[in-house]
């Protein structure tokens, strides 16, 4: 039997996300030259860990938030987002989950440890703790049916951008460090979209459209919900002894939280065009409908092949 033709459209999009990979590429170099070879990058840098403070009480409460990353809760994640998508029988997304998130998790340590060297003291580019969460919430909305998605953006957006903001509230990251584990997430993010993509090429259907609006607003709801627990729950606050520090202060603390949040958006967007396209509705006064389907219903008793009259 002839195999079906492989789907054509698929190519743009699979350029696109090749470029958005290459892009995170090129922002981690400019965040390399930035904070890590410059003097003065590196001291706003060290200012902006400075942004948010509290009492001592107040960072051991981030400090056990922070301690739900280890590796034993990323492998039990990951063995449940990869099941969750299998159990749909979406078997190219089950392929990708693991591979995004082994492979950004094993980016971020090899930049960190063997690649990146700073200009005064040792290196935290990127964030470990931060790619865990981010890629965590990547795979997340990807495992979810389409109708439970947005939930998952807000839930999995929250947990993912109080870690990248925690990271630096506890004083253990720069802001640079949470840019740019988000930049290594959206490398890989555009990396797995692309081979469920190639996965995907000979299947007869086709992309389905996104929801971006629905999608962006359980983003900003995920955003919103971190600075309420970090700024609420926790009870840190701005460090700023003037106004210029306050605006400084606010716009680490959106930044950070923000391109978190992107990221999981973008990839909740992705996962809504690999849902299967809906059938559309038959249309009253089709071809089919008008002379054949009516025909047999107006004379349901008229033999197949015989003249109704």
């Amino acid at each position: 039997m002839p195999t079906a033709p492989p789907d054509r459209s698929v190519l743009r999009p699979a350029l696109h996300l090749l470029g958005i990979a290459l892009l995170s590429l090129a922002g981690m170099w400019v965040l390399m030259r930035f904070a890590l070879h410059s003097y003065t990058g590196r001291q706003w840098d060290t200012l902006g860990m400075y942004s948010v403070g509290g009492t001592i009480a107040r960072y051991d409460r981030m400090v056990l938030f922070l301690s739900i990353v280890t590796v034993p809760h990323l492998i039990q994640a990951t063995l449940v987002c990869t099941v969750l998508a299998a159990i749909q029988r979406r078997w190219a997304v089950a392929a990708a989950i693991p591979v995004m998130i082994a492979g950004a998790s094993v980016t971020t340590q090899v930049l960190k440890n063997y690649v990146f060297h700073a200009v005064t003291g040792p290196n935290t580019l990127p964030s470990g703790h931060s790619t865990t969460g981010v890629i965590l919430a990547v795979a997340s909305v990807w495992a979810v049916p389409r109708i439970a998605r947005p939930y998952a953006v807000a839930a999995a957006g929250f947990v993912a951008v109080s870690i990248g903001m925690g990271t630096v509230a506890a004083y253990w990251h720069r802001p640079s460090d949470v840019y740019a584990a988000a930049l290594v997430c959206l490398a890989w993010l555009g990396l797995g979209a692309a081979g469920v993509l190639a996965l995907r090429a000979r299947s007869t259907t086709r992309l389905s459209s996104g929801r971006p609006w629905p999608l962006l607003a359980a983003s900003i709801l995920a955003m919103v919900g971190a600075w309420l627990f970090i700024f609420g729950l926790i009870g840190y606050r701005f460090n700023g002894a003037s106004a210029a520090m306050y605006l400084f202060d606010a716009f680490v603390t959106v930044t950070v939280t923000g391109g978190c949040a992107l990221v999981v958006w973008w990839a909740a967007l992705w996962a809504d065009r690999f849902d299967p396209r809906p059938e559309p509705a038959p249309r009253q006064g089709s071809l089919g409908s008008t002379f054949g389907d009516s025909h047999q219903a107006s004379h349901p008793s008229a033999p197949i092949g015989t003249s109704s009259r």
